[in-house]
């Protein structure tokens, strides 16, 4: 049998994936006359069929009781859950990407929204870059990239899409002559790029401001502005000249703003810098951020304007705000940074902890209440994309494993055990794919026969706000350390610490040859790497790809496996919008 599945991971390509069963086997490959995925997937994809076995899954609700965990039935873990939410301004849902499938991560909000509980502030990764171009230009729907073989440059900033845009980059590749790639690392995007250039991490904003700076000299559009640039050395300033230059020569350039490299102390302001750049060429939309479509999210997740928010990336501060905590779609006791503080308040406070997941991960180890998520093998969904206009279906091929449910089954069953006379909360999924479908003036047709359709974006524009963005500009932050700067990026085998249950993860610390030869370490040598937060223990692996006085630590191992993660170094100081400053850490190495 052959089915239609669709990636629901938070990843810019969100593949189409043609599933099989033959005798019992499954297998996937991708859809091939997807016009991204294009017949191939990533590599992060050859751990699905093995994620959805029973020997890597949660299969029946369970409670700790004296720090062990004892299974229960569905009813008596209802029964939990709906004692705790009729107290909804004590009760907080924390939810992210980790199944972006329109359903699974909406639906939820539903009965969340029917008992006005706290709601989350997503802030944990891009927002900072979102609300600064909705700010600056209305939207951070920028450039189609079905128009990418119309551009004469294409400019990756702070991203490596070799691992995490593979797609995309495929189609850059093959269309696009010149790529300039804007990173500190020497990238696998970076060795097949025309231009790589090597700016320090944090100094990107000063950077595009004097690439801004150099442009609108020549082109006169905005008044000129002064700004003080000592921190950028020559080499800087003469890749910023080159730069600039090709930016000018260009017809139609193009800049990808990578997430990443936002998610540090000046990461708005940055990401509203390379905005200003593009507003001097007249190429104001000419970016590439994100992608927003024409769904009718108050249909899909419900309404309700009275809930009041909790910060998500600054939650551990905001403990005394609730006593429930409800978990799904997300590890945030891997992924939250100064992880020892947040675990910490949480004991704290008596936090109640519920999550619903497919592993034993580091959530739900410390959790108090369990309940076993479905596969995305074992139910009805749409997804769509935050990088292109194609919305895939992805169709049920088994039951789910044991007593596991979807996030649809989970709540619908808990209204039901509630009671709730309301049919909006127990809505079937396949009436809702439905009702998207006719809402978004989706090709039905073209969905179901060929496993995707186009769906319209969501376009919205205006003039470019010169006068605010320099009431902004002034809010950089000059980070002033002699410490190592931490870089925890994506590493290429995962998204976050999805699936770490599954292989051997990179624990390295990677650092420049001349740093090791200075300090006396060696490839392999065990160091301690601490800041004021916390120490860690590891190995360092020596490479000439990493900036001196930077240390690459990726993210996403899982502490009950390890120890640690690198999120118990990181910085939970808040940036433009609440933004994150993971990129704004500080470290000492100290070899053992």
């Amino acid at each position: 049998m052959k089915y239609y599945s669709a990636c629901p991971r938070d990843c810019y390509d969100a593949c189409s994936i043609i599933t099989e069963i033959n005798d019992g086997k499954i297998s996937i490959y991708g859809n091939r006359i997807h016009p991204y995925t294009d017949g191939f997937l990533c590599l992060k994809s050859k751990w699905y069929v093995k994620a959805s076995h029973g020997d890597a899954r949660l299969t029946e609700p369970m409670i700790k009781k004296n720090d062990k965990f004892e299974k229960i039935s569905w009813n008596d873990a209802f029964k939990i859950i709906s004692e705790r939410i009729k107290d909804p301004e004590r009760f907080l849902p924390y939810d992210y990407a980790g199944n972006r499938a329109l359903i699974s991560y909406n639906f939820p909000q539903r009965m969340f929204n029917y008992f006005g509980t706290l709601k989350l502030n997503h802030s944990l990764c891009d927002e900072a870059g979102n609300i600064s171009l909705i700010n600056l230009l209305g939207s951070s729907t920028g450039y189609n990239p079905d128009d990418i073989n119309k551009s004469d440059l294409f400019v990756y900033w702070g991203m490596n899409p070799v691992w995490t845009n593979i797609h995309g980059w495929a189609k850059v590749k093959k269309n696009v002559e010149k790529i300039v790639v804007i990173d500190p690392e020497i990238t696998e995007t970076a060795k097949s790029s025309f231009m790589h250039i090597r700016i320090f991490p944090g100094k990107d904003f000063k950077f595009a401001m004097f690439v801004a700076k150099m442009l609108n000299v020549k082109m006169k559009k905005y008044p000129d502005f002064i700004m003080d640039f000592d921190e950028l050395d020559e080499n800087d300033k003469k890749n910023a000249e080159k730069f600039s230059e090709m930016l000018m020569k260009a017809k139609n350039p193009v800049i990808h703003i990578g997430y990443g490299f936002q998610k540090q102390i000046n990461g708005g302001i940055t990401v509203m810098a390379i905005a200003f750049i593009l507003s001097i060429l007249d190429k104001d939309y000419n970016f590439i951020y994100d992608r927003r479509h024409r769904i009718d999210y108050d249909y899909l997740r419900g309404k309700n304007e009275n809930r009041k928010e909790i910060n998500q990336y600054t939650i551990a501060d905001q403990m005394d705000k609730f006593d429930t905590l409800f978990i799904y779609g997300s590890n945030p006791f891997n992924s939250l940074p100064n992880q020892k503080k947040f675990r910490e308040k949480i004991i704290e406070k008596d936090i109640f902890v519920i999550t619903h997941d497919l592993y034993l991960n580091d959530t739900v180890m410390n959790s108090n209440l369990i309940l076993p998520a479905a596969h995305f093998f074992e139910f009805n969904d749409l997804v769509d994309s935050y990088y292109h206009d194609y919305i895939s279906l992805n169709q049920k091929i088994a039951d789910p494993l044991g007593l596991a449910l979807s996030n649809h089954d989970l709540f619908v069953n808990l209204a039901k055990f509630m009671e709730l006379n309301d049919p909006f909360l127990i809505e079937d999924e396949m009436n809702i794919i439905d009702n998207i479908i006719k809402r978004s003036n989706i090709d039905r047709i073209s969905l179901f026969e060929k496993g995707y359709a186009w769906i319209e974006p969501e376009i919205i524009r205006k003039k470019f706000d010169f006068n605010y963005f320099m009431e902004n500009i002034d809010k950089y932050r000059k980070e002033n350390s002699r410490d190592f700067r931490l870089i925890s990026s994506t590493n290429v085998m995962s998204i976050g610490s999805l699936h770490n249950n599954l292989y051997d993860f990179d624990t390295y610390a990677y650092i420049n040859d001349e740093d090791a030869e200075q300090m006396n370490i060696k490839d392999n040598d065990t160091v301690k790497i601490f800041n004021e937060k916390y120490s860690i223990i590891t190995r360092i692996k020596i490479s000439g790809r990493i900036m001196k006085k930077t240390v690459v630590i990726y993210r996403g191992s899982w502490v009950k496996n390890y120890g640690w993660n690198v999120n118990f170094l990181t910085d939970d100081k808040s940036q433009l919008y609440n933004g994150p400053s993971f990129q704004s850490t500080f470290v000492k190495i100290e070899k053992l």
